[in-house]
């Protein structure tokens, strides 16, 4: 247990997440086993951990960019866009909570706790509605039922959750406040100029340029701008592009999944697969539907087949940049009569919207009549991607060099769009 505590601790670390002088993890195998030296605090955790009968709990202090938003989260509500709570959320009123809009963030997390301090009867009744719970203004605290790889896993979609919330309604705000010809808040430039700084630190411009004495990188680069041609060289192309993925921040915990069409089946990572060890990962399930193989891939398998049938591309990668997921959600039509249930827009949308001529569509995830299955497909010949709202991105192509460059692309682009409306609107509102 202990090997998997630090497998996720240094995951944490390397992913950018946690600070390492603050972070507690707890998990429980024959005994309750810690990273740290029992103390007060590593006492009171254990207690829970073991009053909610579950396997682990996470409690720690993200890094400055994550923490910085905390803090701004769980103290300030002028920025926060008006829009009516999930359907089916159940209601607690003791405590604040953050509702972001991100697909992800809906389907896995709902909404995000917070409670003023740390206090086991508080921990104690948020965590058993809730996976994440803020915890006064800089920490989180998760859970994991069975595994320490979920409470990782709720720590990292917490800190994505936050990020997206934090830059999609400050966009908002100082839309609405340059529409009214006013400042914003000082305490709010003042706090936004820090984050935005932190963002540059933490989410460097995207640089796939190689090493020339990585030899092994060296070839399986090679592999992504070719036409691939057996299992083996497809496993190493995919785990690849997943590693990628993860290391430039365009995908977070176990979220995004690639394919790769060989002969008469499709290679396709399992669902809830990590995108940084993928090598034992991969389903190679036929085409024809003649195996059950499929039942354990990606919950995105269906579209991801469509989309090969429908252009021909060999080569998917699905994945949930942050600034791509921001503005897919940010809309100017005021006068829609979902504006102020926002919550509602991934599905009943009927606008035709896009940003720089790449189609941002709806769906839920998976198939039935809302599903992605019926709108990404479509929308993704021309172009070979496509935004979905609040959930990211879906490139293709006949390599994963041109379908991984294509994501890239995007979120660039969205993340400048996002920074020159901001500062648009900022130095009209000055003048």
């Amino acid at each position: 247990m202990i090997k998997l505590i630090n497998k996720y601790l240094n995951k944490l670390y390397d992913h950018g997440l946690a600070n390492k002088n603050h972070t507690t993890f707890i998990a429980f195998d024959t005994e309750i086993i810690s990273n740290r030296t029992l103390n007060d605090r590593v006492k009171k955790l254990k207690i829970l951990l073991d009053k909610m009968n579950i396997n682990s709990l996470l409690y720690a202090e993200p890094t400055t960019l994550y923490s910085e938003i905390l803090s701004h989260l769980a103290e300030n509500d002028y920025i926060k866009v008006d829009y009516s709570s999930t359907e089916g959320i159940k209601k607690y009123d003791f405590i604040k909570k953050i509702i972001p809009l991100d697909s992800e963030s809906r389907m896995f997390l709902n909404d995000i706790p917070i409670i003023s301090k740390f206090s086991l009867n508080l921990m104690d009744k948020a965590l058993s509605v809730r996976k994440s719970v803020i915890v006064g203004k800089r920490k989180i605290i998760t859970h994991g039922s069975l595994t320490p790889e979920q409470a990782f896993i709720n720590f990292s979609s917490t800190c994505f959750a936050i990020l997206v919330k934090y830059f999609f309604d400050s966009l908002y705000y100082i839309e609405k406040l340059y529409n009214k010809n006013k400042k914003p808040e000082n305490t709010f430039l003042e706090a936004f100029n820090v984050i935005r700084s932190n963002l540059e630190n933490t989410f460097p411009q995207v640089n796939l340029k190689l090493k020339k004495d990585n030899f092994e990188e060296l070839q399986i680069k090679k592999l992504l701008d070719q036409k691939l041609k057996d299992e083996n060289e497809i496993s190493d192309a995919i785990s690849y592009v997943g590693k990628v993925l993860v290391k430039h921040r365009l995908v977070n915990s176990c979220f995004g999944n690639l394919s790769y069409v060989f002969g008469d089946k499709i290679y396709i990572t399992q669902t809830g697969s990590s995108l940084d060890e993928l090598h034992d990962s991969i389903e190679a399930v036929p085409l024809d539907g003649s195996s059950t193989v499929g039942i354990t891939a990606s919950s995105e398998y269906s579209t991801h087949k469509k989309i090969y049938y429908t252009t021909g591309n060999v080569a998917i990668v699905h994945g949930h940049p942050p600034f791509s997921v921001i503005m897919s959600l940010y809309c100017t039509k005021r006068d829609c009569p979902n504006y102020s249930k926002r919550h509602l827009c991934n599905t009943l949308c009927k606008e035709q919207r896009q940003i720089n001529g790449i189609p941002i569509v709806i769906g839920e995830i998976g198939t039935g009549i809302k599903g992605i299955v019926n709108t990404v497909p479509i929308s993704i010949k021309k172009s070979g991607v496509v935004l979905v709202y609040g959930h990211g991105v879906f490139a293709s192509a006949m390599n994963f060099n041109k379908a991984l460059s294509l994501i890239f692309k995007v979120e660039d682009m969205c993340r400048r769009k996002y920074f020159r409306l901001i500062d648009t609107y900022l130095q009209r509102i000055s003048v």
